[in-house]
């Protein structure tokens, strides 16, 4: 480790620079706008550099950034806490061994590659067992809507790259700065991609308008996640849940929604409980979606899934949705195939199983009709014409993965629920954080979302991303409202993460390009 000591005043100077403007760009704060430079001292970094040494500070930087950002891991679990962190800073390094390269044969080829290798990073970080895609630079924009309104073409992955391009284009300001006519062209560049996208997002924001909506609930119970294991406090716990539906029940909801693990067990063993539960539906006329375990059966053993149980009051059948992205040990275990060959059997069934397909509810309802009045937008006129309306769910940090929304979108799902527990990380930012995920996958699918959290952040998305209805932090509440819904595929649906594949074939293709220009 003695190239740590070889860090001069200089890189010391970027390598803290882009971790404070890095961490600070990330919700809840009110700083996305850093993010627009928050790249630039890794550019400086890495451009007085070799390829190797760039490895090692990038990885600095990746450690510091991700110490900070996750640090509402640590309390939950300080083991998971350590591995996240060495995880996740690879993106780092690999960037700065990348650009590096790159930069080494000519600066301006290195510099113009930048955006396409950043994107194709962070596209590459949603796959494989160990996946975690929470700190994509995308995510700082989510209080700009009209900016962001162009995922329904691009994804998330879209306002990547456009960050990135500002970043370079300031970068090569700066070093212009003595070019009055070049660093003039260069940000007006800035000023024009930046006038396009609010033009985009202004005419989607303010020109469409939907005719009908579900009339939908969610209940934030704010249990403590420690003791909701115990019997006889889930009892109680359904009971103040059933009590809480009964306060909904004025408003005629035609779904309510309680949060991920609200029956911690599986509640299919339970018929007393699922007859209880069942007899409230019909009395009150509503349906109900809530997370539980539930299992499926193999050829060789019975399996445990985290799961979303549908209730309807006009069917005895329990439809479930086993959760396909479980979080990395703490409910599956990665690489389970290989490590079934060392493991025992006692311990893999230990874990739960990650499950096969994504499941779409339909829901039998009498749509309200939206008022097309500006100033009273979710106001219901009525309508007597049943529907039906199809339901995707996404389980916990579910939402982080785009291609899983995307799938619901294009098998004719027209409304999303995502259902999770965050009482875990207390305080943090990371409840507040992961409401603010589901925003791109509302504008991506341009799709209604309600989100129901045990402590918050709850709330209600319309398709362009707008929250509200929103709870507070580790309270008791509930709340209804009518979310539109929507049946026009957008672009990115049928499409997919395109910016990502082709950053990182182009990427690639550069790479040949240069070693073959080389020899």
């Amino acid at each position: 480790m003695t190239w740590i000591n070889r860090l001069s005043n200089h890189d010391i100077r970027d390598i803290f620079a882009a971790t404070i403007l890095f961490v600070l760009s990330f919700p809840p704060g009110p700083f996305g706008f850093l993010i627009y430079i928050a790249l630039i001292p890794l550019l400086t970094l890495f451009s007085r550099n070799t390829p190797r040494s760039s490895m090692q500070k990038g990885y600095i930087i990746g450690i510091l950034i991700n110490l900070i950002s996750f640090y509402w891991i640590a309390p939950y679990s300080i083991l998971n806490f350590g591995v996240l962190v060495l995880l996740s800073a690879i993106q780092f390094a690999l960037f700065g061994l990348i650009h590096s390269y790159f930069s080494g044969f000519n600066r301006m080829y290195g510099l113009l590659l930048f955006p396409f290798v950043w994107t194709g990073l962070e596209y590459s970080r949603q796959f494989g067992d160990l996946a975690l895609n929470w700190l994509n630079i995308a995510y700082t924009q989510t209080y700009y809507l009209p900016l962001i309104q162009i995922a329904d073409i691009t994804g998330y992955l879209g306002i990547t790259f456009w960050i990135c391009c500002v970043n370079m284009l300031l970068y090569q300001a700066w070093l212009k700065r003595d070019n009055f006519r070049k660093t003039g062209i260069l940000v007006s560049i800035i000023v024009v991609g930046f006038g396009l996208l609010i033009l985009y997002g202004s005419v989607k924001l303010n020109s469409e308008r939907f005719s009908y909506g579900l009339n939908i609930a969610y209940v934030q119970p704010n249990f403590e996640t420690r003791r909701t294991w115990n019997k006889q406090i889930v009892d109680r716990n359904i009971d103040t849940l059933l009590a809480l539906n009964v306060e909904l029940s004025d408003y005629k909801p035609d779904i309510i929604i309680w949060p991920e693990t609200s029956v911690p067990y599986m509640i299919r063993k339970d018929s007393s409980l699922l007859a209880k539960i069942k007899s409230h539906l019909d009395k009150f006329e509503y349906n109900l979606m809530f997370g539980a375990q539930d299992f499926s059966v193999s050829d060789h053993d019975t399996l445990r899934h985290n799961s979303v149980i549908f209730l309807s009051e006009n069917s005895d059948t329990l439809q479930s949705y086993h959760k396909m992205r479980l979080v990395p040990k703490e409910e599956g275990l990665p690489f389970r195939k290989l490590l079934s060959l060392i493991l025992s059997e006692n311990t893999l069934n230990k874990y739960l199983f990650p499950g096969g397909k994504a499941q779409i509810f339909t829901l039998s309802a009498t749509p309200a009709t939206i008022s097309a009045d500006q100033t009273e937008w979710y106001k219901i006129t009525g309508e007597n014409k049943s529907r039906k309306i199809g339901i995707g769910t996404l389980i916990c940090y579910e939402s982080i993965f785009p291609e899983l929304a995307r799938e619901y979108r294009n098998r004719d799902c027209q409304f999303l629920v995502v259902i999770t527990n965050d009482a875990w990380f207390g305080y943090s930012a990371q409840p507040y954080q992961h409401m603010q995920v589901a925003v791109y996958r509302a504008i991506e699918n341009r799709i209604s979302i309600v989100q129901s959290a045990n402590s918050g952040v709850s709330g209600f998305i319309d398709p362009y991303g707008r929250i509200y209805g929103h709870s507070e932090i580790f309270t008791r509440t509930s709340e209804v409202s009518v979310l539109p819904v929507t049946d026009n595929i957008t672009c990115y649906a049928k499409i997919g993460d395109w910016p990502g594949i082709l950053s990182l074939i182009l990427v690639l293709f550069s790479y040949i390009y240069l070693r073959l220009r080389k020899r």
